[in-house]
């Protein structure tokens, strides 16, 4: 809707950036793990993580349910939005920061901030 009004997007992560991740690569994850897989090395930055550990709509569970769907596009886009500030701090993740600062515009971190502030803008 943004692109069609021509004003910016700007893409608020209120998770952590490896969750980010996860659905920024979901299609790299699907195609290179199997369901008791651990990703070693498969994205610049996160080291180890256990395919248990992310959430269900990246990788198992029902693929096709509506809010897979909406996940795994809104990831696929996310290099789209104008920013994407994050609700973390960059001495957490260093490493994984740095890749995502490659691949998605204006990647800030602002966190981490307390979501109820959010509520009372």
């Amino acid at each position: 809707m943004a692109e069609e009004m021509n004003i910016p997007w700007v893409a608020y992560w209120s998770a952590g950036t490896c969750f980010l991740a996860a659905h920024f690569y979901t299609d790299l994850i699907r195609q290179k793990t199997g369901p008791d897989d651990e990703i070693t090395d498969l994205i610049p930055g996160l080291k180890v993580v256990l395919l248990g550990d992310l959430p269900s709509e990246v990788v198992f569970g029902d693929l096709q349910s509506p809010c897979a769907i909406m996940l795994h596009k809104m990831g696929r886009n996310l290099s789209r939005a104008s920013a994407v500030p994050v609700n973390s701090f960059q001495e957490l993740d260093p490493d994984l920061a740095k890749n995502l600062s490659s691949k998605l515009n204006n990647f800030v971190h602002i966190g981490p901030s307390n979501l109820k502030f959010f509520t009372l803008i």
